[in-house]
């Protein structure tokens, strides 16, 4: 009968070092110490079922990939990104759409009790989906997609003030734009440097 301890101690070591916790800090999250963490990484003890099923659940594997002594690690790990990297990007979605639908409500709302047609709602909500957007897509590591985002911002809040709050043959509002563009290009190019 095969010796599962030493597969099940390698495979918790890497899953809390890939998550980046130290011993003590899974100990803290689990409610145990942080020896009894270490002799389970050591492959003296095992922790019981439920323990094993907690950590599954929090690593986010199953119990198969817990007990394969030839997985492919970074190929788990890479699917793992992945699904972080599509929440991610569904969570900006459902963001840059809460926008618009707030958007639609309002411009409906004035339709029907003020008989105003305040089409100019929909040119602001495109800085303040941007904005959405930049608080949401924090953790993403993609400069481009930063450096557009910001871009758009610029760019549509500029529309919308001018738009909504300057007369007519007021285009200079847009002079302002691009030193700001510079410097959001420029910030790009810094962040690809390091």
């Amino acid at each position: 009968m095969k010796d599962v301890r030493p597969i099940i101690a390698q495979n918790l070591a890497f899953f809390r070092k890939e998550k980046g916790l130290t011993q003590a800090e899974l100990a803290e999250k689990l409610n145990y110490s942080d020896k009894a963490v270490s002799r389970w990484e050591h492959g003296d003890t095992l922790p019981d079922i439920n323990i094993l099923y907690s950590l599954c659940e929090f690593y986010g594997i199953t119990m198969d990939i817990l007990l394969d002594d030839e997985m492919d690690k970074k190929e788990i790990v890479r699917q793992k990104n992945k699904q972080a990297i599509i929440s991610k990007i569904m969570i900006m979605i459902m963001s840059g759409i809460a926008v618009f639908l707030a958007a639609v409500v309002v411009f409906v709302y004035l339709i029907s009790t003020e008989g105003t047609y305040y089409w100019q709602i929909f040119v602001w909500a495109v800085p303040a989906t941007t904005l959405f957007l930049m608080v949401s897509g924090r953790s993403v590591t993609n400069s481009v997609f930063k450096l557009v985002i910001n871009s758009i911002f610029i760019w549509g809040t500029l529309t919308a003030i001018f738009i909504q709050l300057l007369p007519n043959n007021s285009w200079y509002i847009f002079l302002i734009g691009i030193p700001l563009q510079c410097v959001a290009s420029i910030w790009f190019v810094l962040k690809k440097l390091k």
